[in-house]
């Protein structure tokens, strides 16, 4: 089954590394994106990130598998969710 619970954390841009880079300050985590499904188990299928440009569907970073979390996906289609983030 699906878990419901949620965590939040952030993502901060690095100059230096000319990415988006996972930091959870709670976890004194930086860099780390697979700490909640690798570490802590979790089934993810949505991470979203909001911005002020914006929603960007980011789960591919977070999940070690992304077409497993594809298929778990059952809340909307993925054209959907295309159009709207």
């Amino acid at each position: 089954g699906r878990d419901w619970t949620d965590h939040v954390w952030t993502e901060v841009y690095s100059d230096k590394l000319g990415r988006w880079v996972h930091c959870d300050p709670c976890e004194e985590a930086w860099d780390k994106p697979l700490l909640y499904s690798c570490g802590w188990g979790k089934h993810l299928s949505y991470v979203l990130a909001f911005g002020r440009h914006g929603v960007a569907d980011v789960t591919a970073r977070y999940v070690p598998r992304f077409r497993e979390a594809l298929e778990a996906r059952k809340l909307v289609g993925e054209d959907w969710l295309e159009r709207k983030v």
